[in-house]
């Protein structure tokens, strides 16, 4: 009997210290057990009386275990943001900063001249071809 109770005693602190319910230099007296308080509820929040714009707002304030209602789904934040992440096309990837996007416009634009300047050196050559062609 003193075995079990040594050991139930020991696996409830044990317990509420992994918990982070108590300190064990502080008491010596075994926790009360009951409900634990400290832990926090998730909550629902409904996506659809929101116009975009509000319903955004609310996800990026939302802690990541709130559970949403869309569309009479509930689903929780990083179901969504997995979602969202998957709709995204690979085909038009997002600039990482402004400086490469102020990059890959002068590299287009940059290509664009190269490609106009090359089919005019082509004509030219093409005319030329011709001219001393037809000469002979």
């Amino acid at each position: 009997m003193k075995k079990t109770l040594l050991v139930y005693w020991m696996l409830t602190i044990s317990c509420a210290y992994a918990a982070g319910g108590i300190d064990p230099r502080a008491s010596t007296t075994p926790p009360k057990m009951g409900v634990p308080t400290n832990h926090a509820v998730s909550q629902t929040m409904e996506l659809d009386p929101m116009s975009k714009q509000q319903a955004l707002d609310a996800m990026r304030k939302a802690p990541d275990d709130t559970v949403f209602v869309f569309q009479g789904q509930r689903k929780t934040k990083a179901q969504l943001l997995s979602e969202a992440s998957t709709r995204r096309s690979p085909a038009a990837p997002r600039a990482a900063n402004p400086f490469e996007a102020q990059r890959s416009k002068l590299e287009s634009e940059e290509d664009a001249k190269v490609q106009t300047a090359n089919a005019q050196t082509m004509a030219e050559f093409s005319a030329l071809k011709q001219k001393f062609l037809l000469s002979k």
